[in-house]
């Protein structure tokens, strides 16, 4: 998810601004929890290589490469390629709540684009599919590595 607006830090919102942001994030999580059911939901905020706000809400799986570890580290098993699949197959479900939340107004109206970039092991954002005044957001999709 991407701040429209450019600012480098979380903390150069207002706290309207952060509630805002903080609130699409949780949008987020919950379709991931309720749909996929992982072992955990990670959420950063990292922008080292593009100094521009973002997230990252990913969810992570005990068979995934890299749990419990960060999906940057040393993967810890090889991929299993049903699981990713049986993944793949609930993440329309997953977009269509995202949606659902957006169009009863539990997200934002203002200030972010809803986008994530793909990182080993996980299920996160793509093409966009709504948008709501300045909150677009975009299908969650598999990031398996290519091995």
């Amino acid at each position: 998810m991407i701040w429209n607006a450019h600012v480098a830090e979380f903390s150069e919102l207002s706290a309207e601004e952060r509630a805002e942001c903080m609130d699409a994030v949780v949008c987020v999580e919950r379709a991931l929890i309720e749909h996929l059911a992982p072992a955990k939901v990670n959420l950063a905020a990292l922008g080292n290589q593009v100094p521009h706000l973002h997230w990252h809400v990913i969810a992570r799986f005990d068979w995934d490469t890299h749990f419990p570890n960060a999906f940057w580290g040393e993967p810890q098993r090889a991929r299993d390629h049903d699981k990713e699949a049986a993944v793949r197959e609930h993440l329309g479900a997953v977009n269509a709540q995202i949606r659902g939340y957006l169009a009863k107004g539990e997200a934002l109206s203002r200030g972010l684009t809803g986008r994530s970039r793909p990182s080993a092991g996980q299920a996160q954002g793509g093409v966009t599919t709504s948008r709501v005044p300045s909150l677009a957001i975009r299908e969650v999709r598999s990031a398996w590595p290519h091995t």
